[in-house]
């Protein structure tokens, strides 16, 4: 009988990155908001107050990340990610959150706008989402 030797998963680095920042315990609330200041043209004018402006950015985006994501969260394939308490999971909401926001043009790191949003959580970022 031949066995078959698994191949690596290319997405593994990605799946660890996102789960590293998803982790409260190892990327602080504030390091995520400092990383989107980071993120946008011309922060280097910014200064030291990173946090705040990522704060401020998201924000302002935040009408047009919900409205890009929220009618998308209301699907039952997403309503399953929301509710599974597996981290797996959470980093599968995280990967699709960010790419809805990457296609929409927000003109954030659509990425740790997406953890953000996860970590905030999903009901609480999109109010019309079923309980």
């Amino acid at each position: 009988m031949k066995t078959m030797t698994p191949t690596p998963d290319a997405n593994e680095p990605l799946r660890a990155f996102v789960a590293t920042l998803l982790d409260e315990t190892l990327t602080s609330e504030d390091a995520l908001y400092a990383g989107l200041a980071g993120g946008l043209p011309g922060h280097e004018a910014f200064g030291s107050d990173l946090i705040e402006k990522g704060r401020a950015a998201f924000r302002n985006a935040r009408g047009g990340i919900q409205r890009a994501i929220c009618p998308r969260l209301q699907e039952p394939w997403a309503q399953a990610l929301i509710t599974s308490q597996q981290s797996g999971d959470a980093i599968a909401l995280a990967a699709v959150i960010a790419s809805i926001i990457g296609s929409a043009g927000i003109g954030l790191n659509a990425a740790l706008a997406a953890v953000l949003v996860v970590r905030l959580g999903a009901r609480n970022f999109c109010p019309n989402l079923p309980a």
